[in-house]
């Protein structure tokens, strides 16, 4: 006998398959600790908005960037993660049954909506089943970032208007020599942003803007990045090889046999 959820068993399948391919090309660009990163950390004496007076200034450079493909593969894995559910909603028991294309799996943030023709036919278990598995419902299954289905959903809705949009993050500066930064700046960070900046009274080894009676500051910074989103807003600094592959937990361990007693 068939099983009512293969077809959404097999997107599921396609987007883990497509994960991985995600995650091989991720790593290979971060190459972490290899020596060999293609990003740095680049200093610079300059005035800012923060510090109108010259100071030392680090920008996160850029040198390769992530290959262009990854963002046409992480909209082709969320595709496939969202008709998973999508197919989900579509095996279940409906009794009337509505259009085809009035079903769908609703994915709310915000609060539940009864009257939905997306819930239409559904016997009331069935409904509340859905509604247990909603981001509003739920919360935050990790306190560091949005409910799995509401990424989905961001990702999902950007992906079909707009490319999404990958770069480097600063995940972490483990070590410089000399005064701490007066700013520590947030990623992710696009080539040139500026990541750190030290007081006046620091300087750094450039040629020129030695002045041996300042703080000195390395200029070499030990600093880890990785790739992360840059939009859509609601999803900006999360890794998305890591995204992609909770949401795929989510579904396969959660979202399936929870649903599956419907179908």
């Amino acid at each position: 006998m068939t099983d009512p959820l293969a077809d959404a068993l097999a997107k599921l399948e396609r987007a883990e398959r497509q994960l991985r391919v995600l995650n091989r090309l991720v790593q290979r660009w971060e190459r972490l600790g290899k020596g060999d990163k293609p990003y740095a950390l680049r200093p610079q004496v300059e005035s800012t908005r923060a510090e109108p007076r010259p100071h030392v200034v680090y920008r996160f450079a850029v040198d390769q960037d992530p290959p262009p493909s990854l963002p046409m593969l992480i909209g082709e894995c969320t595709h496939n993660l969202r008709c998973a559910v999508d197919y989900v909603a579509f095996a279940l028991k409906r009794d009337p049954r509505p259009p085809d294309e009035d079903i769908q799996f609703p994915i709310w943030t915000d609060e539940w909506h009864p009257k939905s023709k997306w819930l239409g036919g559904l016997i009331p278990t069935a409904a509340d089943a859905i509604k247990g598995l909603q981001p509003f419902e739920g919360g935050n299954r990790r306190a560091d970032r949005p409910h799995d289905l509401a990424i989905l959903r961001h990702l999902s809705n950007w992906d079909k208007h707009r490319k999404l949009i990958v770069q480097g993050i600063s995940q972490g500066i483990t070590s410089w020599y000399g005064p701490a930064p007066i700013l520590f700046h947030t990623g992710p960070f696009p080539h040139g942003a500026i990541v750190m900046e030290f007081g006046v009274d620091a300087t750094t080894d450039m040629g020129d803007a030695v002045m041996s009676h300042r703080p000195y500051v390395s200029t070499s910074p030990d600093i880890a990045a990785v790739v992360a989103f840059a939009d859509p807003p609601e999803v900006r600094g999360l890794a998305p090889s890591l995204s992609l592959g909770y949401i795929a937990e989510y579904i396969r361990d959660t979202v399936i046999p929870q649903l599956r007693p419907f179908v």
